[in-house]
């Protein structure tokens, strides 16, 4: 009897493995490159479009992680690094970002990229970056830790490395941001392979103020890798540009909420989403997790001392009061 349930176990882990391996350069690719949407799409766009980097000389560290389909055994995972730097002098953004995905049963991705922007003043209010990324993606297949029968493995472990480009560009005005980017320039995936498909971004975000302490950012983010198509619609509210909450709605996919706070030098928020459509008969919840953190580059100039007085002047002031 103990060797029927593990047969049967061992086939339905064997089935949702053929299953997932045949998403795995499609769907779950496509997956990957979506991961950062809910969060990256206010705070960081560096991972999916390198003209996104920061228009301030302070160091920028973004951190994120995706649980995504939590309770679904073998659910995808995302954690990604940004770090960014923007030189006023030569009109220049350098950064580098850096993600692991885990793609559910035995597929793996790693992203490591650097990033280079350019920004042209057209106006004066408006600013133009041009961006490039050069990096390596790998992807990668492990069956060596399934808990089936290893003498009846069928699969073999796989795993390729590839050079990894991007490029975009951005305009942005005080009330409105309008984005576009490749990334993986020139892979044509096909689904027997271990390259990540080229992806296509176009993103476009206003800034309405409400009052003087409430601010309003909708915006809207497409994205199409092989043969998905991809919308994302979210609004996100910010108070006395401290706290902020907002919902966003993935086409037929998804609909989630985010919030957070800023302090200081530091930003934190939490993401939950939840399946809808045909997504809600497989995913569980998905949370994500973000911490951002500004290093200033540059020292405060010291406030002016005030002069001092004489002690016939003290007195005097003091006979004033």
């Amino acid at each position: 009897m103990k060797n029927i349930v593990r047969n049967i176990t061992s086939m339905r882990k064997i089935s949702i493995i053929i299953l997932l391996s045949i998403m795995g350069t499609g769907s779950l690719f496509a997956q990957h490159e979506l991961g950062p949407a809910m969060s990256s799409q206010i705070f960081s766009r560096l991972n999916y479009n390198p003209a996104g980097i920061g228009n301030n000389e302070n160091v920028n560290i973004f951190l994120q992680n995706r649980l995504q389909w939590a309770g679904f055994e073998g659910h995808p995972t995302y954690s990604i690094l940004n770090i960014h730097y923007f030189n006023e002098r030569f009109k220049s953004g350098l950064g580098g970002s850096v993600s692991y995905d885990q793609l559910g049963y035995n597929n793996t991705a790693l992203n490591a990229k650097i990033a280079y922007a350019y920004n042209l003043d057209l106006s004066e209010k408006g600013l133009l970056s041009f961006g490039a990324a050069a990096g390596i993606d790998q992807f990668a297949k492990n069956y060596s830790d399934d808990i089936y029968d290893p003498t009846t493995d069928v699969f073999e472990d796989q795993s390729q490395v590839n050079p990894d480009f991007d490029f975009g560009v951005e305009y942005s005005m005080p009330h409105l941001l309008i984005g576009a980017s490749i990334n993986h320039i020139g892979m044509m995936d096909e689904i027997t392979t271990l390259t990540p498909t080229q992806t296509y971004y176009g993103y476009i975000r206003g800034s309405i103020p409400v009052t003087k302490e409430v601010l309003i950012a909708p915006s809207l983010l497409y994205m199409n890798s092989s043969q998905s198509n991809v919308f994302d619609l979210s609004a996100v509210a910010f108070y006395q540009k401290q706290f902020w909450g907002g919902l966003h709605y993935r086409f037929g996919s998804a609909i989630g909420a985010l919030i957070g706070f800023e302090w200081k030098f530091l930003r934190a928020g939490y993401g939950y989403e939840m399946g809808v459509g045909d997504s809600s008969n497989l995913s569980y919840n998905t949370h994500e997790l973000m911490l951002s953190f500004t290093i200033p580059t540059k020292k405060k100039a010291p406030e002016p001392k005030a002069k001092k007085t004489t002690a016939s002047a003290k007195k005097t002031t003091s006979k004033k009061k």
